[in-house]
């Protein structure tokens, strides 16, 4: 049993229950100091897995792709608790200690999803993450609509929950395995024919396709939900908690293909590509500017979910292409995706409009925030070198490329050019909005020093994504890739 990957998630989780007891004005430093303690273990655990170690406590798997995510929740989370301070107005009443506890709870529930290796494992962990950031949602300002949000989000949750548990229980009707054996290792090893595979791949894809927002189910929640939450509420359930569930669907579909039809992995791209236009068409439609981030997400979760159900389909180098470029591409949408989020708070925070047709002025009253939105919209847009985005998506162009016959019916440069049209969307809608905030007048009043340090960090983690591409995709994502294939998912 390794010591060191429970402590990964039990010191957010311990950090928690202590800022819970205690009434200080160091409460948020407490939080922080968890956070990156944590942050530093999890960096020397990816490390060495990437030199071939491998770290297994029970139904926890520390390896290169889980630990990777694990760094990213990190990150995300560790940025978004200093941004809160002062964009919450942070103090030691209840209420902000609440939020500082939740947060840290969603940080190790989280990190649990993304090691889970069982396959009930990855349902706990989905479903208390689910409840801790229903609450967190609770905390949007305007709290008539927030909790509208929260209760929807229960709902399609409650759904979503049903089809994987039907899933799980037809693989026990099927293979024998007891709950607890429902490693996916064992899984991938059980006899199972390709009708009652096909089955269960349905029921748990589908269902956990629905967390990560791909249509149709999806669209019910997402949009509401990331819109009224909070925005360090927000940018970490964009920036962190889709990519989890993606880790945990990689993980599953994996364990599962060996004997399912490739009819239903093939049905998790076309629900990919179809994201993509729904995003597309979200974007262009909605002009409240946090709803407008969520349909960009649901565009970017889409094109992730597109390529690694394109690459099920072809040969294992194939595979590994694809894979790299869909995991190169969360990664950047993680930190990119975090960063707007967080800017939007920023905008609404000073400029108090949420229509961002009507937010006149706004890159002159914050031009740093600005500056900063431009980067993380180039870098998920990723038309160009060197956005981190550009070399992400090369790498899952290429893949597509690979393809010889049609999915679902669908040639592959349908799939390329979805691939296309949701980086031109990201481009110019994102990019326009801050070339029309410049009409009308403004006077610079940048938001305070931790929220601009915030952002600051998350960009500059965007440049570096985009400056060391080569060592990123050689040296890391040929690792993380080789290792999925070879464990089959855990």
């Amino acid at each position: 049993m390794s010591s060191e990957l429970i402590l990964t998630l039990a010191l957010p989780l311990l950090a928690s229950i202590a800022i819970a007891l205690i009434e200080s004005k160091i409460v948020h430093a407490i939080s922080m100091v968890a956070l990156g303690i944590t942050l530093a273990l999890n960096t020397h655990l990816l490390i060495s897995s990437l030199k071939g170690a491998t770290y297994v406590s029970g139904p926890l798997i520390g390896d290169p792709i889980g630990l990777l995510m694990c760094e990213l929740i990190l990150i995300v989370c560790l940025i978004c608790v200093c941004y809160s301070y002062q964009h919450l107005r942070a103090g030691v009443d209840r209420r902000s200690r609440l939020f500082l506890v939740l947060m840290l709870a969603l940080t190790s529930t989280l990190i649990g999803l993304a090691l889970s290796s069982n396959i009930l494992g990855i349902l706990l962990f989905l479903e208390t993450s689910t409840a801790v950031s229903a609450i967190l949602i609770l905390y949007g300002e305007r709290r008539r609509k927030a909790v509208l949000a929260a209760s929807i989000y229960l709902a399609i949750s409650i759904v979503e929950s049903l089809f994987i548990i039907a899933g799980i229980y037809y693989l026990t009707k099927t293979t024998g395995l007891e709950l607890a054996a429902m490693n996916l290792s064992n899984i991938r090893n059980a006899y199972l024919s390709g009708s009652e595979a096909s089955t269960a791949a349905f029921l748990i894809l589908f269902g956990l396709g629905t967390k990560i927002g791909l249509v149709p189910l999806g669209l019910i929640w997402l949009p509401i939900a990331f819109s009224e939450a909070p925005s360090p509420v927000s940018a970490v359930l964009a920036g962190v908690m889709d990519e989890a569930v993606f880790i945990a669907t990689l993980r599953c579909a994996y364990a599962l293909l060996p004997h399912a039809s490739k009819t239903v992995v093939g049905l998790l791209a076309v629900l990919g590509m179809a994201s993509i236009w729904i995003g597309i068409l979200g974007m262009v439609l909605d002009r409240d500017l946090k709803r407008m981030l969520a349909f960009s997400s649901i565009l970017s979760m889409g094109s992730i979910c597109m390529v690694a159900g394109l690459s099920f389909t072809l040969s294992a180098d194939g595979i590994a292409l694809g894979l790299q470029g869909a995991l190169y591409y969360l990664t950047v949408h993680s930190i990119g995706k975090s960063l707007l989020f967080l800017a939007s708070g920023s905008y609404l925070q000073k400029i108090g409009e949420r229509n961002w047709i009507k937010m006149t002025g706004a890159t002159k009253v914050l031009p740093l925030t600005s500056i900063l939105w431009v980067i993380g919209a180039i870098s998920i847009a990723g038309l160009f070198p060197p956005a981190a985005g550009y070399y992400a998506k090369h790498l899952m162009i290429s893949s597509i490329d690979q393809l010889e016959n049609t999915v679902f019916g669908i040639p592959p440069l349908i799939y390329k050019l979805s691939l296309y049209a949701g980086g031109i969307a990201l481009f110019f809608i994102l990019i326009g909005f801050t070339v029309l905030s410049l009409r009308g007048t403004g006077k610079s009043d940048e938001v305070p020093m931790l929220m601009l340090i915030s952002k600051i960090a998350l960009a500059l983690i965007c440049i570096i994504l985009g400056l060391a591409s080569s060592n990123f995709e050689h040296k890391l994502l040929e690792v993380v890739v080789d290792e999925i294939l070879r464990l089959g998912g855990g």
